[in-house]
């Protein structure tokens, strides 16, 4: 298969993710992208492969492997173009270079990971694949639209404050401070505040009181526990989280996780804790943050300190079969 743009072809050859060497190539791919698309998030922020890596594959344990989990696409010379994680079972997110990016590229990732990241459906009949998009990707959601995609019931808001715009001052609540973890002293309490932020509904005995992966969130190279920080009752009880990893080679940031339990929502934790954070970053010469939000919750902390938002809407492909649909799935590739 052929590809055409600006009148220039360049050979492109699937690679398998081979070890750490291809892991760094990631990261700085990344780097170029942001900066090669005027420091928008048309791509994932450094950060986010990282917590995709240190906790979604080490503790979540979503994927056995990277090498399970990760397909390069490449020049001949050895330039990365594009790669696919698969975030999961059933879904992926993919990552192209702008100088790179074409249709036919981008339908050629979608139809690979369709015969390699897919799962069974629920309903026993084919397969199933979810992929993500920002709803004014024009390009990627025709092709979707051409595969046989439709909207899914996932819709994501990416947030995004920029250096000059404005910073509001958050007071915390009374009967609470701020301060930033203290290493493994905090763990077993970060740990359980986690709980009981993202499952509010389950019973406590549910919880396995496991705290071990916090040490996972801890090696992501782009860690900093005075950006790890915590909203901390007068009791000593850890109410609220908000965990930002900051890229010093982009000058940029990314809140990997945000929360507040449930009992001590609505006082304005998250927000404080946010707003602290970027004071924190503003000293470190930072020029953007970014946020997802999939949630109300998440988005009322984020609209607190972020003006500008985009949002990014998750289709998914629902029974179909591998035949003479699967095109361009040859190892090497024109672009």
């Amino acid at each position: 298969m052929k590809y055409e743009k600006l009148r220039l072809s360049v050979i492109l050859i699937r690679q398998r993710f081979k070890g750490e060497a291809d892991y760094q190539r990631m990261g700085n791919f990344l780097r170029d992208c942001y900066l090669a698309n005027g420091r928008q998030e048309h791509s994932w922020h450094v950060a986010c492969l990282d917590h995709w890596r240190w906790h979604y594959l080490a503790t979540c344990r979503l994927l056995p492997t990277m090498e399970d989990a990760v397909t390069l696409w490449e020049t001949r010379n050895g330039r990365l173009a594009a790669f696919i994680v698969a975030t999961c079972h059933d879904e992926i997110a993919i990552q192209v270079h702008p100088d790179f990016r074409s249709r036919d590229l981008e339908n050629d990732m979608i139809c690979y990971a369709e015969e390699r990241y897919s799962d069974v459906s629920r309903s026993g009949k084919g397969r199933i694949l979810y992929v993500p998009h920002f709803s004014d990707d024009l390009l990627r959601k025709k092709i979707l639209l051409e595969r046989g995609y439709s909207m899914g019931h996932t819709r994501e808001s990416h947030w995004q404050w920029t250096m000059g715009d404005p910073v509001p001052v958050c007071v915390v609540s009374p009967g609470f401070s701020i301060r930033h973890m203290q290493g493994e002293e905090d763990h077993s309490a970060r740990s359980w505040c986690s709980w009981r932020t993202f499952h509010p509904d389950e019973l406590d005995d549910a919880y396995d009181g496991d705290s071990h992966w916090y040490c996972n969130m801890e090696s992501a190279p782009l860690y900093r526990p005075e950006l790890d920080l915590v909203a901390e009752s007068a009791n000593g009880e850890l109410a609220a989280f908000c965990t930002i990893s900051f890229d010093p080679a982009t000058s940029s940031a990314y809140c990997v996780l945000t929360g507040v339990i449930p009992e001590y929502r609505h006082l304005g934790l998250g927000e404080a804790l946010l707003a602290e954070g970027l004071r924190r970053l503003q000293l470190l010469g930072c020029q953007q943050l970014f946020g997802l939000a999939t949630d109300e919750g998440e988005n009322q902390i984020y609209r607190s300190i972020m003006t500008t938002m985009r949002t990014a809407e998750v289709w998914v492909r629902d029974g179909f079969s591998f035949g003479a649909d699967a095109e361009g799935m040859a190892g090497e590739l024109y672009h």
